[in-house]
């Protein structure tokens, strides 16, 4: 949040739904259910996360394939080059 970073995140067992739902409760510091002892985050609040998660993440996904190393890799290069990502999160591999 502090330096602007932007992040592939490769993950085989979150949806990017699951994945954007906990980033925007980091982003904003407020849960994304009810029933986590604070006020959940309204649908402006969580307007306001789901561009910040858009502005620094980008979601690689295999839905219809057996992915190996070399491909996750290839995706990342191509990530680097469309939106300049400076990391990549594989999530479990």
């Amino acid at each position: 949040m502090n330096h602007g970073t932007r992040w592939a995140l490769c993950s085989f067992e979150n949806s990017p739904e699951d994945h954007i739902a906990k980033l925007s409760e980091k982003y904003l510091g407020m849960p994304f259910w009810e029933g986590m002892g604070a006020s959940r985050m309204g649908e402006g609040d969580l307007q306001r996360a789901m561009v910040w998660v858009n502005e620094h993440y980008t979601f690689i996904r295999a839905e219809d394939e057996s992915p190996t190393i070399d491909w996750v890799l290839e995706k990342a290069k191509a990530a680097v080059m469309r939106y300049g990502i400076h990391g990549l999160v594989l999530d479990p591999y």
